[in-house]
């Protein structure tokens, strides 16, 4: 007999309760694939899901080399680019899902990138980006999504494409921007949106510390 989607996000949640982020994005793929039109909790556990499972591994890689570890990397990410650009992008009516899903384009093709050294997935991933700035341009400069989307632009420029000084300004100016427009936030987005531009300035400090040694 089928698992009904309501079970499978069930069982999502109580994976992610046990830390089992493989069981929990098995439920998640299954889940979107039956119907990908997301409520805001069914998009937040698809995030952490594989967010958890690859950046285990990830992290894993940082310890030691490992190709296997490396395909386990790309799978999971292609499955991501597969859910996201087959099913959820095309159920994305609102500027703030749009630009949440197209990061997460830019987000997975950077992992690819990080294993693979590919031009392509680099350039996927910086062109994704830009999308994604494009279509935040209509939220407040202190919303998570459009801050996230700088901070994870910013580091594909500044670690991976070489592009130092672009990488710095861009994040520069996001943490000024955004820290002008916090005011008229609710109390949840305004402490998500100073733990981002936490991460902003972090960058900032160590860049620049790079970029004037």
């Amino acid at each position: 007999m089928s698992i009904t989607r309501a079970e499978l996000f069930t069982r999502a949640k109580e994976a992610g309760q046990e830390h089992n982020f493989d069981g929990m994005v098995d439920c998640i793929y299954n889940m979107i694939k039956q119907d990908p039109r997301l409520t805001p909790e069914e998009r937040d556990i698809f995030y952490i899901s594989y967010k958890n499972a690859v950046g285990r591994r990830r992290e894993e890689l940082r310890r030691a080399p490992d190709a296997a570890k490396e395909r386990e990397i790309a799978h999971l990410c292609n499955e991501v680019l597969e859910l996201v650009e087959n099913f959820l992008l095309p159920e994305a009516r609102s500027a703030e899902d749009q630009a949440f899903y197209t990061k997460i384009k830019g987000d997975y093709h950077r992992y690819i990138a990080e294993v693979s050294r590919s031009d392509a997935q680099i350039q996927r991933a910086a062109g994704a980006y830009l999308m994604a700035t494009s279509y935040a341009a209509t939220l407040r400069p202190s919303h998570p999504i459009r801050l996230n989307i700088v901070l994870n632009y910013g580091v594909l420029l500044y670690e991976i494409c070489g592009e130092r000084q672009r990488g710095f300004s861009i994040t520069k100016q996001a943490l000024v921007d955004g820290e002008r427009a916090l005011e008229g936030l609710t109390d949840e987005d305004r402490r998500e949106a100073a733990f981002v531009l936490s991460l902003l300035h972090d960058n900032i400090e160590l860049w620049e510390k790079e970029l004037h040694a």
